[in-house]
């Protein structure tokens, strides 16, 4: 029998076929056709399906570890509870594909068409997603922890209760983007934009948010613990009952912003723009005001021991 690792089925018309349960793992599919196919259950780990039409395919539970999709048409696909960890998706249509359930550990999915594909309970843990296309992507309880999405597009869509620990979001757009009860715990979201983002109850602690844009955003009872701010514009936003103790919002603009009950103990507020500010019943224990700008801040019931203020004075 043919060894399937070396079985040569570049541009074979496979379209409607049933493959299912089949092991071509390692075989030559290269610009095969395998639109409307049923593989589920395959084993293509290592295959090269390079240019492949795999189109409205069956690919549910499919092993597609380490396989080369790159180029691959699999639009509308069905790849639910496949293993896609490792798989070369570059340059790849997924529009529209369903992930449900799917492992995407590694994989490469960098200027990957992903409009309006699906991702429920999927782990796409260490992805490279730069470049991606995503507009009206569907994320929802998946796994992005340390997954590469810098400058990526995900103005207005639902993020929520995603895992993106560790993930390079640097520069991205996210504005409008509900992202609350996300886990962003050290992700690098260094200049990105996410005005009008919805952060609530989101976990930011140590992350890097320098020079990022949240005007408006609400980060109410999120953990901001530890997080870089430096230099963020949060104007008008809610941080009411945020936990900012020890975060670096050192020349950060607060204007306007609602941070009432919030805890900024131990916070480098130095320079900051802390105008027309709610500060009412918030904890500024040994926080550092130093040269920050207060002017009709409200400081009603604020705890102020040890602080340092805009002269440079502790309180009396």
């Amino acid at each position: 029998m043919e060894d399937n690792k070396v079985a040569d089925l570049s541009g074979t018309d496979l379209s409607d076929s049933d493959l299912s349960g089949a092991n071509l793992s390692g075989a030559n599919l290269s610009s095969a056709n395998l639109s409307s196919a049923n593989l589920s259950g395959m084993d293509l780990s290592e295959a090269d399906l390079n240019s492949a039409n795999l189109s409205s395919a069956n690919l549910s539970s499919a092993d597609l570890s380490q396989a080369d999709l790159s180029g691959a048409d699999l639009s509308s696909a069905d790849l639910s509870g496949a293993d896609l960890s490792g798989a070369d998706l570059s340059s790849t249509n997924l529009s529209g594909a369903d992930f449900g359930d799917a492992n995407l550990s590694g994989a490469n999915l960098s200027d990957a068409n992903l409009s309006d594909a699906r991702f429920r309970n999927a782990d796409l843990s260490d992805a490279d997603l730069s470049d991606a296309k995503l507009s009206g992507i569907f994320i929802w309880s998946t796994k992005l922890n340390n997954a590469k999405l810098s400058s990526a597009n995900l103005s207005s869509e639902d993020l929520s209760t995603g895992d993106f620990t560790g993930a390079d979001l640097s520069s991205a757009n996210l504005s409008s983007a509900d992202l609350s009860d996300t886990n962003l715990s050290g992700a690098d979201l260094s200049s990105a934009r996410l005005s009008s983002a919805n952060l609530s109850d989101a976990n930011l602690s140590g992350a890097d948010l320098s020079s990022a844009n949240l005007s408006d955003g609400d980060l109410s009872d999120g953990d901001l613990s530890g997080a870089n701010l430096t230099s963020a514009n949060l104007s008008g936003a809610n941080l009411s009952g945020a936990n900012l103790s020890g975060a670096s919002l050192n020349e950060a603009n607060l204007s306007g912003a609602n941070l009432s009950g919030a805890n900024l103990s131990d916070a480098d507020l130095s320079d900051a723009n802390l105008s027309g500010a709610d500060l009412s019943d918030a904890d500024l224990s040994d926080a550092d005001l130093s040269d920050a700008n207060l002017s009709g801040a409200d400081l009603s019931d604020a705890n102020l021991t040890g602080a340092t203020m805009p002269d440079g004075d502790l309180p009396l």
